[in-house]
C-alpha cells in the first residue's frame, strides 16, 4: 500500500479547504500542457482521489479556462508559504519512494 488512508484522507480534506490555490507545475507537467513553457504558477481548482495506484489529483484550467489538465500531486510543488507545504511533501516523498521500490521488484 502506497498511501497511508487516514493520513491522505486528512491531506485531502485539508487541501480541499484551501481551495483554489496556487502551486507551480513541475517541468514534467508543463512539457504535458500544450503551448506552454518554463515553471507556470498555477491555480488547483479541484482535488480528486483516485485510489492507492492514483493517489491525489489536482485539476488546472488552462489560461483560457477552455481545458481542464489533472496533475498527480506529485508533479507540483507547493508555494513555501502554504500551510500545508510541508504535509504535501512529506505525501510527495512517499509516494515517490514507495512507486520507486515498486518499480524495482
Amino acid at each position: 500500500m502506497i498511501d497511508k488512508r487516514k493520513k491522505t484522507e486528512a491531506l485531502m480534506a485539508a487541501l480541499k479547504m484551501a481551495l483554489p490555490f496556487e502551486a507551480d507545475l513541475t517541468p514534467e507537467a508543463v512539457a504535458r500542457m500544450p503551448h506552454e513553457s518554463g515553471t507556470l504558477r498555477r491555480a488547483v481548482t479541484a482535488l480528486h482521489y483516485m485510489g492507492d495506484e492514483g493517489g491525489i489529483m489536482c485539476a488546472i484550467e488552462s489560461p483560457d479556462k477552455k481545458q481542464v489538465f489533472l496533475f498527480s500531486l506529485t508533479h507540483l510543488r507547493m508555494l513555501p508559504a502554504m500551510p500545508l507545504a510541508a504535509a504535501v511533501s512529506d505525501y510527495q516523498r512517499r509516494r515517490v519512494r514507495l512507486i520507486g521500490k515498486q518499480a524495482r521488484m
